[in-house]
């Protein structure tokens, strides 16, 4: 089950705490972090 949300929380990977202690739902998930911190990781991804 984590890693299935993991896998959904992509931009997240960073926090995966985070979602997980917020238990939002996958389309939440992805707003929670800032946009600049989504878009730091989609260079090392």
């Amino acid at each position: 089950e984590d890693r299935a949300i993991t896998a959904t929380v992509r931009p997240a990977v960073r926090t995966p705490a985070a979602a997980k202690k917020s238990k939002l739902p996958p389309a939440a998930t992805p707003t929670t972090p800032r946009p600049g911190r989504a878009k730091e990781k989609r260079p090392t991804s």
